[in-house]
């Protein structure tokens, strides 16, 4: 009779083992799943906010000589050359 209960005893503990586990791979799926989302998710905010998704736009950057953004009409001098990129390429100016 030792036998068969520790038998039993023992196939008790691998059932429940094996639904712990069940729930653990459920968890990590469940988890996962939501990491995609998210990952998708900033990854379309970031496609939105990427500065070639604003040339699409119609917009345009405009750099200095030295690579730096324009961002103030007052970093800008008389006579500076400057680089507008575009959605299809780069424009060289000089400012008059």
């Amino acid at each position: 009779i030792g036998t068969i209960l520790n038998d039993y005893i023992i196939n008790n503990k691998i059932y429940e083992l094996d639904k712990i586990i069940e729930k653990i791979n459920l968890n990590v799926e469940n988890k996962i799943g939501k990491e995609e989302m998210n990952l998708k998710n900033l990854g379309s905010l970031l496609h939105n906010l990427s500065p070639l998704k604003t040339l699409t736009r119609g917009y345009s950057v405009v750099e200095n000589v030295d690579g730096k953004i324009v961002k103030k009409v007052s970093d800008v001098n008389k006579n500076d050359d400057l680089c507008v990129i575009l959605q299809d390429g780069k424009i060289q100016v000089k400012v008059k």
